[in-house]
């Protein structure tokens, strides 16, 4: 339902080579790919549950923990997507049909 919130509310911007930006309440894989197919490119943090098994291919939280804070891992689609596991206090996932992991800074 959160999905077709975003999409309803870009209608006016398809095919435009708009960039969105969300929070994790309405970001999922399922929603990036659905923008893209309108010509829309999006960015949002996402929940675990929403990564469509893009997280089972990431580094695990618990060895992300041990290499401590800042570390990142980041995996990609066919399509473009980009899903980043980034560890502050605990992991913050982004998904995106427009940014990667670089340019990085500490």
């Amino acid at each position: 339902m959160a999905a077709d919130v975003v999409v309803r509310l870009c209608s006016d911007v398809y095919h435009n080579g708009h960039k969105v930006f969300f929070d994790n309440f309405f970001c999922s894989i399922a929603l990036l790919e659905r923008l893209q197919q309108y010509g829309i490119e999006g960015t949002g943090t996402c929940r675990a549950n929403r990564l469509k098994g893009a997280g089972d291919k990431l580094l695990g939280e618990k060895d992300m923990g041990k290499e401590g804070r800042g570390t990142s891992s980041v995996v990609s689609t066919a399509d473009n997507i980009t899903v980043t596991r980034w560890l502050d206090s605990s992991s913050i996932h982004i998904a995106s049909t427009c940014a990667g992991k670089y340019p990085e800074d500490s």
